[in-house]
């Protein structure tokens, strides 16, 4: 997606915003991240504190898996991080809500 269409559907007019406030795609992308990953470190430490002293392996490993289903949960569907980060990871790009993948 080209910066003049990432400021389109944030309805900016201004075809250099992206630049501007982020400094590049990549310092776009790092903001997005950031700010999904501390949401989901605010989830993680409830979980954390509720595990508490336990031995269990499972219950750890759903402190580092949950927060982030969670947090991808709570942003309703159609998810566009949900999405990025399926695009991140190099992940196939799949229907959401039954909508057609559109083509790039």
């Amino acid at each position: 997606m080209s910066n003049r269409r990432i400021g389109q559907e944030g309805g900016q007019g201004n075809v250099t915003a992206v630049s501007f406030h982020f400094g590049s795609r990549t310092g776009l992308m790092r903001a997005i991240i950031t700010g999904h990953g501390e949401q989901a470190d605010r989830i993680r430490q409830r979980h954390v504190a509720a595990t508490g002293d336990s031995g269990d392996i499972r219950e750890w490993v759903g402190c580092l898996v949950r927060p982030v289903t969670e947090h991808l949960a709570s942003l309703g569907t159609p998810s566009r991080q949900a999405d990025g980060v399926r695009r991140v990871d190099g992940g196939p790009r799949v229907p959401v809500c039954g909508r057609p993948v559109q083509k790039r």
